[in-house]
């Protein structure tokens, strides 16, 4: 793998990891943990929208080593339905959900927030093709531009007292300039031209990902929106916060690995991925691990310098949200391996298994309310990881064993983040 395609990736990465965490450090100087509670509420939307529009079957055309015009306008015209369907879903939705939070305000910021995802489907496939041909240079390069305009406006925004509406026009301004220069660079426009063999063919592969986006999106957020329910809108707002500093390290990672692990694990020969899969997480897992632990142990300043000291609930949180991040790690490393190898199926399959193990352990920690959640989180992780292990094993013949052996130093970095939190604090 050519070292310069992971330097750029993770610039890309790093960049919107980064703006965002810029945006976050700025933005919480004007805005509530109330205002971020509010905004937690529509995330489930949010990112069920998002994924509809990177729907999985761009992952297709990456693997697909000669796509054709049809296939890329095929997926164009596919996109473009899904969103515009989803946006009205949204839309007459909007009431019903802001009465079920009682808020008000939330119809309209759902409608106007709900226009990303339809802008969002002008460029996946200009995305898709700059992914194809690892220009990741033009990627980052995208990122930054877009998130620098996108925050520009958020901050003006918020200075002049516009609360939850900056952050909606964040998203817009990032998603819309992201899109506009897509086009610029990538010079593709898109026809409509559809073809239903192409589209079977797209489904073949990424059908069963785009389920599993499905499932694993709405799970993933679903706690945003119980809180609110068993606890109160601030509760939320400081939950929210925490999750977002804790994604910094996790987002970086499975960002890389979605955008250069698995194009060049796609191009390899069957008989040497698993090889490639071990060396890369055998490299990867133990600096994410060790990303972690810097983190927990510098949980509470990080949180002042970050947020100030009206956020100093958050550290509870982010210390156990850390923990989970772990198993999230392992368990989207073994995702990539599933689909760099074909086998779409399977990450349908262990989706289902885990949200619903999932979906379990939260009803029951939820009897301890909101803490209980949280630290269900940790329990959530570890079966994940171990149902993602026994299929590693099932499924492309990675003896367990040997899985505990490539993380092993990962493993001793946990061991010592526990010993620390028990002991140290």
């Amino acid at each position: 793998m050519a070292l310069k395609n992971y330097a750029w990736a993770t610039v890309e990465s790093v960049a919107n990891t980064l703006f965002q965490f810029i945006a976050l450090v700025i933005l919480t100087k004007f805005l509530t943990p109330s205002d971020y509670g509010v905004w937690g509420m529509i995330a489930i939307f949010i990112a069920v929208g998002n994924m509809l529009v990177d729907s999985g079957l761009g992952g297709a055309l990456v693997k697909d080593k000669h796509p054709q015009r049809i296939d890329y306008n095929t997926l164009f015209c596919f996109n473009m339905l899904v969103s515009i369907l989803f946006y009205l879903v949204l839309f007459f939705s909007a009431n019903a959900i802001s009465r079920f939070y009682g808020i008000q305000e939330l119809v309209s910021y759902i409608r106007i927030y709900g226009l990303v995802i339809i802008i969002s489907a002008f460029g996946i496939v200009q995305i898709t093709q700059l992914v194809k041909e690892l220009r990741f240079k033009e990627l980052a390069f995208l990122a930054i531009i877009a998130n620098i305009m996108g925050i520009g406006v958020a901050v003006v925004m918020a200075v002049k007292g516009f609360h939850v509406w900056c952050l909606v026009a964040q998203q817009v301004v990032t998603i819309t300039v992201r899109v506009i220069l897509s086009f610029l660079v990538c010079r593709y426009i898109p026809r409509i031209e559809f073809s239903k063999k192409s589209l079977k063919q797209q489904f073949g592969f990424g059908g069963s990902i785009l389920f599993s986006n499905l499932i694993s999106t709405v799970y993933n957020n679903i706690v945003s929106s119980i809180i609110p329910k068993i606890g109160t809108v601030a509760q939320n707002g400081y939950y929210m916060q925490a999750a977002k500093i804790q994604g910094v390290p996790q987002t970086i990672t499975t960002n890389v690995v979605d955008k250069v692990v698995f194009p060049e694990l796609s191009k390899m020969p069957e008989d040497k991925l698993l090889h490639e899969a071990r060396r890369l997480i055998r490299m990867i897992f133990p600096l994410v691990s060790l990303c972690f632990l810097v983190c927990i142990c510098l949980a509470k300043p990080l949180v002042l310098l970050v947020l100030g000291k009206q956020w100093l609930e958050s550290v509870g949180y982010l210390k156990i949200l850390l923990f989970g991040g772990f198993g999230s790690v392992y368990m989207y490393l073994a995702r990539s391996l599933f689909k760099a190898s074909g086998r779409t199926a399977i990450i349908l399959k262990t989706t289902i298994i885990k949200s619903l193990i999932g979906l379990s352990i939260i009803a029951l920690s939820s009897i301890w309310g909101v803490w209980g959640i949280v630290y269900g989180f940790v329990v959530i992780s570890v079966v994940n990881s171990v149902v993602s292990s026994f299929y590693l094993k099932k499924c492309l013949d990675y003896p367990i064993k040997e899985q505990i052996s490539d993380i092993k130093i990962g493993l001793f970095i946990i061991v010592i983040g526990v010993i620390y939190s028990v002991v140290v604090q």
